[in-house]
Parts: C-alpha cells; sequence; structure tokens
C-alpha cells in the first residue's frame, strides 16, 4: 500500500487569495484623538461596544446609534456619538455643551474655545483643506485624512460638533468631498 500525495493548485490559489484581501482590508482608524483609540470603520456595534474606552456609558436610544452622553474632547464636556450600519461603523460626532462649571457660554467664549480646538484639530491633522472662519453667522474647518473625513463647525446656534465621516463607509462623505474639490 503506498501513498501518494497530490497538490492542488487551486487551494493554493484560494489560500493567497484570500490572505491578499485581508491585507487590502486594514483598520482605519476613526481619529487621532484619545477619545476614539482603538476604533475603527466598519467595525460593528458589538466590538465598538468592547473598544471603546467608556463603553459603560453607551447607550442606544435610536437602534444603531450609540451615545456616551457625559464625555470630553477636546478637554470640553461633549456628547459623543456613533453611527453604526450595515456596514459598521461609518459616522463619528462630539457635540460640545455651551456651558463649563455651570456656567453658558457667550459667543466670544463659543468663539475663543473654537480657536483653540482648530489649532488642537490642526496639530493632529495639518492644515484645512478648507477652512471658513467665523464670518458673524457661522465657521466651518474640513481636514481629510486616508480615511476619514473631519468636519468642525459651528452655525452660530445650537450646532457646535466636530463630524468624523468614513470616507469609503459613509453615504454623505461622498457628496462632502465633491464639494470640496
Amino acid at each position: 500500500m503506498s501513498l501518494r500525495v497530490r497538490l492542488v493548485p487551486v487551494m493554493i490559489v484560494a489560500v493567497v487569495v484570500t490572505q491578499t484581501s485581508a491585507m487590502a482590508r486594514q483598520a482605519e482608524p476613526v481619529g487621532a484623538e484619545p477619545l476614539f483609540r482603538g476604533l475603527t470603520w466598519g467595525m460593528p456595534a458589538s466590538t465598538l461596544r468592547k473598544t471603546y474606552g467608556r463603553s459603560a456609558n453607551l447607550v442606544e436610544a435610536v437602534p444603531g446609534v450609540l451615545q456616551d452622553l457625559d464625555a470630553a474632547a477636546h478637554d470640553l464636556g461633549a456628547f459623543v456619538s456613533f453611527w453604526v450600519g450595515p456596514q459598521g461603523l461609518h459616522f463619528a460626532s462630539a457635540s460640545f455643551f455651551f456651558t463649563r462649571r455651570g456656567q453658558r457660554f457667550s459667543e466670544q467664549d463659543v468663539i475663543a474655545e473654537s480657536r483653540r480646538i482648530v489649532d488642537e484639530l490642526s496639530r493632529l491633522y495639518g492644515k484645512p483643506h478648507l477652512e471658513s472662519p467665523w464670518n458673524g453667522s457661522f465657521f466651518s474647518y474640513f481636514w481629510l485624512t486616508p480615511s476619514t473625513l473631519v468636519q468642525f463647525a459651528w452655525n452660530g446656534a445650537d450646532n457646535w460638533a466636530i463630524h468624523y465621516r468614513s470616507r469609503t463607509l459613509d453615504p454623505d462623505a461622498q457628496t462632502l468631498l465633491r464639494t470640496l474639490r
């Protein structure tokens, strides 16, 4: 009785293709801020819950949107939101409160804090790709990384936030990218 070894080239090709695809889909980080440490675009909600440093604080009031309502970002009180769809995590935001130690911010306070945040974001992501400084009614700054579109804006009223969008997974990112070119 003799045993013969027969190589099957198709199986080897399948292994190579699988490994190549896995290498091409390397995890893309959400952002450089410590708040997002370990978070990557496309991760499912279950992985986000395990990875987010303040996971015990996450609530899901709306399906697919996980929120930490008592976070801090850029040394300010904030609530952080993560949108997780069928393709995984695709959008995150840090929305700032208009108060510090119980005192409401004036418009000048918001502008001063915003300048500081723009400086911090510029240290993390480089010069803004597009900037519209305060003009009396709004400001908006955009940074582009290989995987993320970052926007920091204030509409002069109730929306003061940094938005992080996956350049490939967030449906609105492609529209915004076309307007930035």
